[in-house]
């Protein structure tokens, strides 16, 4: 518990936002973006693509 006394109080109603909307995208079935290929896979060969998944 000692984190959250280091916790000020703006942080925890954005902490209680960004925990509601990652709820809501859950319960929806909304797509989560794709994001960019790893410096590691980014090594690979260059005609083979690499799903983060």
């Amino acid at each position: 518990m000692a984190a959250l006394a280091q916790t000020t109080f703006p942080q925890q109603p954005t902490g209680a936002a960004v925990n509601h909307a990652r709820i809501e995208a859950r319960l929806t079935a909304t797509p989560q973006a794709r994001t960019g290929a790893s410096h590691f896979a980014a090594l690979g060969p260059a005609g083979q693509q690499i799903d983060g998944a």
